[in-house]
């Protein structure tokens, strides 16, 4: 990623996406041949995907850019993108100094508003790319017009206007930013070598993170119970599986004799939503699969710089689990129970969603005959409903294979919103009951979501689409029936 510095107070510090440090208490910082090791994360908006990295402390510090306002009159004029693009194969192996800024030209071809969240976008057709994200979008005058980090339609560039930015900064530096995951970046910042990983139901996943070090290290993660437990162990810095269960393959070829869709259709796929869902992988290297010592015991090389990110899952659960662990290196297990409220018709829902905290339940009466429309969104996030009828029940595994089981809804993109992700339908309500929401977040990144659930019967309360669906009742199953 790449940042910009400002100056507040006296005192200089680092504004780049929330996205580029997500979910991390810190980051490694670096002005040419100049590295600030573990940078602060001050506050974060993810409003905005805004975050406030700092102070930097020290002599002969970078001089900070000084944030000016978008002028009236900036469709058409020329803009440049100025960032560190991901180099081919990386940039781990190369020199600092020899990392050189990236500058792209355009034109700001349009502005792009959303209403409900007080957001404000310029559009240019300058190429964008990966870890531009927190760069500056410069105008003709060498002004910052604001931060770019997002892309549209694959062509152009999205930069979130600095007039936006600085309302951003002033909520951050108040101390009225969002609740924010802070994962230790360096080993030492707490955690424990035991523990329980409490699931809901099926597809809820726990994390544990081993922080990086200074050294080269090896981990032994123990797992009590370990036939229906699903266990994904990767690299923090690269993403690469260290160690995968072997069980994997069953627990796979369980879940798809249950789906109701295909029997190509893998639980990850279909409820992909829930990010992270240890994916069970069909083929695992001979590597990996030794690092399985025992069933259910992992010992797994960790390199200089790195640490790992333990996924605990149990896919096959009806009901809520425990999963007791233990390990040789502190872990710290991220993410909370699933919130769950009583939420009025006609009233608005918002949720900060984190890469470990992806779902919220939200608890309607709804009455036969009613029409409803349903209503989950986020500013650049993408949001999905899952919707259970009285009596159906969320601990089912089978409730989320494609929707097709009576009482459960599935409710995805809908060509609403900047991206066309949010999800929004009118549906007739059935049977009179109380309904449980699951709105989620396919994103695995910090930011907002909005739901809201309204009766049409109210004049203009509804988008014009028509009923698409029935909201009913589930079935329960006959005593002594087969799944």
């Amino acid at each position: 990623g790449t940042g910009v510095t400002i100056e507040r107070d006296a005192k200089r510090y680092l504004l780049t996406n929330l996205h580029v440090v997500d979910p991390f208490n810190a980051a490694d910082v670096t002005y040419g041949d100049r590295t600030f090791e573990a940078l602060p994360v001050i506050g974060v908006d993810a409003l905005t995907d805004i975050a406030v990295l700092g102070p930097l402390i020290g002599d002969d510090l970078p001089t900070p850019i000084p944030l000016g306002t978008v002028p009236d009159d900036v469709r058409g004029s020329r803009a440049y993108l100025v960032g560190y693009p991901g180099e081919p194969g990386g940039t781990n192996d190369r020199k600092p100094a020899d990392l050189e800024a990236t500058v792209s030209e355009g034109i700001v071809s349009r502005l792009r508003t959303l209403e409900e969240f007080g957001l404000h976008f310029l559009q240019t057709d300058a190429t964008i790319a990966g870890g531009q994200s927190g760069g500056a979008m410069f105008g003709r005058n060498g002004d910052i017009l604001g931060i770019s980090g997002l892309s549209f339609a694959d062509k152009f560039g999205l930069a979130l206007s600095i007039d936006t930015v600085k309302e951003s900064i002033e909520r951050i530096m108040n101390g009225k930013g969002s609740p924010y995951a802070n994962v230790p970046l360096k080993a030492g910042s707490g955690g424990a070598e035991t523990g329980t990983a409490k699931m809901t139901d099926a597809p809820d996943a726990k994390v544990l993170i081993l922080p990086r070090s200074d050294g080269d290290r090896t981990v032994t993660v123990t797992i009590a119970d370990p036939k229906e437990v699903s266990v994904l162990i990767e690299s923090l810095v690269s993403g690469d599986t260290l160690a995968q269960s072997s069980n994997a393959d069953a627990i796979q070829a369980a879940l798809d004799a249950r789906s109701t869709t295909s029997a190509e259709s893998s639980f990850a796929d279909v409820i992909g939503a829930f990010d992270p869902m240890p994916p069970a992988v069909a083929t695992v290297s001979d590597e990996i699969s030794k690092r399985e010592t025992a069933p259910g015991v992992f010992t797994v090389p960790v390199g200089q710089g790195d640490g790992v990110r333990v996924v605990l899952g149990r896919p096959l659960a009806q009901g809520q689990v425990k999963v007791d662990w233990s390990s040789t290196e502190p872990l710290v297990a991220v993410g909370q129970a699933r919130p769950e409220q009583a939420l009025d018709i006609g009233k608005i829902f918002e949720q900060v969603f984190s890469p470990y905290d992806d779902a919220s339940d939200l608890l309607v009466d709804l009455t036969a005959g009613q029409e409803v429309e349903l209503y989950a969104r986020s500013p650049i996030g993408d949001l999905g409903l899952i919707v259970f009828g009285p009596g159906a029940d969320p601990a089912d595994p089978e409730a989320y294979f494609g929707g097709t089981v009576s009482g459960v809804v599935n409710l995805e993109d809908t060509d609403d919103g900047l991206y066309g992700v949010n999800a929004r339908r009118r549906y007739k309500v059935k049977d009179t009951g109380k309904y449980r929401v699951r709105m989620y977040s396919n994103d695995s990144l910090t930011e907002i979501g909005r739901f809201s659930i309204v009766d049409c019967a109210t004049p203009d309360a509804c988008k014009d689409s028509g009923v698409v669906g029935e909201l009913s009742a589930s079935k329960p199953t006959p005593p002594g029936a087969g799944r």
